[in-house]
Formats: structure tokens, sequence, C-alpha cells
């Protein structure tokens, strides 16, 4: 994801990209700890 950072730091698009990366990255984190603590 973090490809769209070097490429160009300028560009809003891209800076939302990295965005939702971060985001989902997130999401999927604490996903991964509710599925973790459940079991």
């Amino acid at each position: 994801c973090l490809v769209f950072y070097y490429h160009d730091k300028n560009s809003s698009y891209l800076d939302h990209q990295i965005k939702m990366c971060v985001l989902s990255f997130l999401a999927e984190t604490i996903v991964t700890n509710i599925v973790l603590e459940g079991q």
C-alpha cells in the first residue's frame, strides 16, 4: 500500500489511498484481536 506514498507525496488522491490503507490495516488488526480473544 505504501508504494503510493513514494510515488507522489503531493497527490491528494494518493494521500487518500494511504489513509484507506491505514484504516483497512487497523480494521484487520482489530478484527484479528477480537477473533483471538474469542477463542
